[in-house]
């Protein structure tokens, strides 16, 4: 089963990650919009994916083949790769346009997380 937790960032910068029943939002103002949930997977070097995260796909000899963010769009976590953004042409499962490709699928161990959407945005400039 999958550990149900998130993470937060404060008006000073700092992430917090806490479970359920939190208290920790208790003693911090946080940034509106950089709550994200843990997706229940880790990447190739063992990393927690948490929604909001920016990943790489990685070959094997090391270079980036894509990359994209993390997301819950159509009940599933995915990632949305930054040469897909505009392109919403994969089909789910109740007819709806999407571009996620599902984090449980067997390519999570070519993946690494390299930031996030909020500390790391220029990381999302379309690749050309």
């Amino acid at each position: 089963m999958r550990e149900i937790k998130f993470r937060v960032k404060d008006i000073n910068g700092k992430w917090h990650v806490f479970g359920i029943f939190a208290e920790v939002l208790r003693a911090a103002v946080v940034q509106p919009g950089t709550l994200g949930q843990y997706t229940g997977v880790k990447d190739r070097n063992g990393v927690e994916v948490c929604e909001g995260d920016v990943v790489a796909s990685i070959f094997p000899s090391g270079k980036i083949c894509s990359i994209g963010d993390v997301q819950f769009d159509c009940g599933v976590f995915g990632i949305e790769w930054t040469h897909c953004k505009k392109n919403k042409s994969m089909l789910g499962g109740w007819g709806q346009m999407h571009n996620l490709r599902r984090l449980d699928d067997d390519f999570i161990d070519n993946i690494e997380v390299i930031g996030n959407i909020h500390d790391n945005p220029e990381l999302l400039e379309v690749e050309k």
